[in-house]
């Protein structure tokens, strides 16, 4: 039996500018994601790690995080073996010319389509040429081989209706019809696996190590896998992620709205390593403005980064008829009666009951 570590899309590199100043800290935890996953190596006494392609972001990320990433490796209970994918291709010029690569060590890149072997067992790379191909990856795998457990690595979509036909398409059946024991995917960021027609699970989805972005479904985390040739391999998800991405939507349907909202972000485990994207829309009264700035607070003073989108609302202009009559009334009226975008308008008048507040204190 072999026991190794299957992983993917480790993306070391990303730059993440949509999350602002939280991106520093969203870069940094794919290199410590990298060291959770050797732990979970080392503890689970995996023979090798695999990474099913895109270690790196792209093919110009700076050599100098590539020399992290390999002496990061160097410090490996086990061989390592590193696949391209399509966010780095194994093209001219590509981040896996870097000389450290060549030097002899425990990290051996996948560069060939040809069976290589490894530590217990066969593995049948499909390295990525191009940033896209309607080719697929795991045509050239023969059907027979070595006694030893048959193991595949490729980099691209199972086939499916919702699959480009220029993203590396995989069949379905792939491992059965080349005849693998398990076939170790990557290029989707969420775990997931695919039965045969005996309903054993032979290939799988690791999905990335870390989460990359909101929406993904069930990313975070990195295989174990156990393969005896000829038998269902045995698949043990294990969580290796940090940071949360959560993304929230809110329908404000009246004044008390947004408390529990609030309550609801403030009972969030781990809030310093919290992503939130918050989605409002509804009825947007001046009592729901007030609690929308306590949320504010929250989320600023407590979590790792946020952003408010808001929908335009429908506005309660009950407290402009509270305005004494005159100019004021006459102002807040107008704006409304406008034909400006909905949400300029609405944040137009809500800022004016600001500026109304802080004068009456």
């Amino acid at each position: 039996m072999v026991r190794f570590i299957h992983t993917a899309d480790w993306q070391v590199g990303m730059r993440a500018v949509q999350v602002g100043s939280a991106a520093e800290t969203v870069r940094r935890e794919r290199l410590e994601a990298v060291r959770r996953i050797l732990e979970v190596a080392r503890k689970r006494c995996a023979d090798f790690l695999l990474v099913a392609g895109d270690v790196f972001e792209d093919n110009r990320v700076d050599r100098v995080l590539v020399q992290r990433l390999l002496d990061l490796l160097s410090r490996s209970p086990c061989p390592v073996y590193l696949l391209p994918g399509n966010h780095d291709p194994l093209v001219p010029g590509a981040v896996w010319d870097h000389r450290g690569f060549a030097s002899p060590g425990n990290v051996t890149v996948l560069r060939r389509a040809a069976p290589v072997a490894a530590p217990g067992c066969v593995l049948y790379p499909c390295p990525v040429a191009s940033k896209e191909s309607n080719q697929d990856p795991t045509g050239w795998i023969p059907r027979e081989g070595a006694g030893l457990p048959r193991i595949g690595v490729a980099h691209g979509s199972v086939e499916g209706p919702n699959v480009s036909p220029w993203d590396h398409p995989i069949p379905r059946d792939a491992a059965e019809r080349c005849g693998l024991d398990y076939l170790a995917l990557g290029h989707w960021h969420s775990t997931g696996t695919f039965q045969d027609r005996t309903g054993a699970v032979r290939m799988a989805y690791s999905g990335t190590p870390e989460p990359t972005s909101f929406g993904e479904r069930d990313s975070g985390n990195v295989l174990l896998v156990e393969v005896e040739a000829g038998s269902p391999p045995s698949i043990q998800v294990i969580p290796t992620g940090r940071l949360e991405w959560v993304r929230m939507e809110e329908t404000l349907l009246g004044p008390k709205s947004l408390e529990g909202l609030k309550g609801r972000l403030e009972a969030l485990p781990e809030p310093g390593s919290t992503l939130i994207h918050l989605t409002l829309r509804g009825h947007m009264s001046p009592q729901c403005l007030d609690d929308l700035e306590a949320i504010r607070q929250v989320l600023e003073a407590r979590f790792l980064w946020h952003r408010i989108h808001e929908d335009p609302w429908e506005v309660d202009r009950s407290w402009i008829q509270l305005l004494p009559e005159g100019m004021l009334r006459e102002v807040a009226l107008r704006l409304l009666d406008r034909g400006e975008d909905p949400a300029v308008r609405d944040r137009a008048v809500f800022e004016m009951y600001r500026i109304l507040k802080e004068v009456r204190g």
